[in-house]
């Protein structure tokens, strides 16, 4: 199964334009570690800051997310017996087996060091494709893996395998909510999406992250509830992530400050920030 850890790398093979790299700023190599140091302290800013930011869009997706949630949640129990039940029949068999094989994918323990080889090959053949896809999937599975790491914390819920049924909560007493291979494998597919950027990549991509996280529920190790979230934080991370970065690139700002009017017809500077 270690060898499926290879599988984001022949997929960012596919990537276009790997051969006409983007024209980036001549920094030398510390200055281009400094540029580096930066950028991740900004991502990780902006990650705290984005939840102070959401617009009416974003917050209504957060409402439906967390509405899906709950419904998973109150049938968790039902979800695991139905996958149970059925995991020997097809099409569930194929789809458990194949998670199975590349359920290595959801280690961050295992994958970092792959990822960070990636971008340091990346850098050093000057493949700027390279060198962001395995950066920002580390910074992507670092980020999601915090809202992990938290969580689990916090809530302690117990996981199926533990036999204490899907309602059983303890502060620091379970690491079942959510789940770390969800969020680590769709961050990493979520990434290769993003840069592939071709509808039948995307529908790839996130099949073979959802297999992961079958084979998460039928081995008993999180409900589907923990699943879901897990899923959500690790594809919001991505996007997050990607988004910004191509912004970055593109000269666009994340921040910007306009001179406005207020309703009485005072001046006023007015601070504006993407996320």
């Amino acid at each position: 199964m270690l060898g499926s850890t290879l599988v984001p790398w022949l997929l960012a093979l596919l990537v276009p334009g790997a051969a006409a790299q983007d024209v980036e700023p001549d920094r030398g190599f510390f200055g281009d570690v400094a540029f580096a140091g930066r950028l991740v302290v900004d991502d990780a800013a902006a990650v705290i800051a984005s939840p102070f930011h959401m617009n009416r869009e974003s917050a209504l997706k957060l409402a439906g997310v967390l509405a899906i949630a709950g419904v998973m949640f109150a049938f968790d129990e039902d979800m695991t017996e139905f996958a149970l039940r059925n995991d020997n029949d097809h099409p569930f068999k194929a789809v458990r087996r194949m998670g199975e094989e590349i359920e290595d994918i959801g280690l961050m323990g295992t994958t970092w060091p792959i990822y960070l080889g990636a971008t340091t090959v990346g850098y050093a053949i000057g493949n700027t494709t390279l060198t962001r896809v395995g950066g920002e999937i580390l910074l992507a599975q670092y980020i999601s893996g915090g809202i992990r790491n938290l969580g689990k914390i916090v809530l302690g819920r117990r996981r199926p395998n533990e036999r204490q049924g899907a309602y059983k909560f303890e502060f620091d007493g379970g690491t079942s909510l959510p789940s770390g291979h969800a969020s680590s494998a769709f961050a990493a597919f979520g990434v290769l999406a993003h840069h592939i950027d071709r509808t039948w990549a995307t529908a790839a991509c996130y099949t073979l992250a959802g297999t992961i996280a079958y084979q998460r529920l039928t081995s008993e190790s999180h409900w589907a509830s923990d699943i879901w979230l897990g899923a959500v934080s690790g594809i919001a991370s991505a996007r997050l992530i990607t988004r910004r970065h191509d912004r970055l690139l593109n000269g666009e700002s994340d921040a910007s400050v306009t001179i406005g009017v207020t309703p009485t017809g005072q001046p006023a500077l007015a601070w504006t920030a993407r996320f």
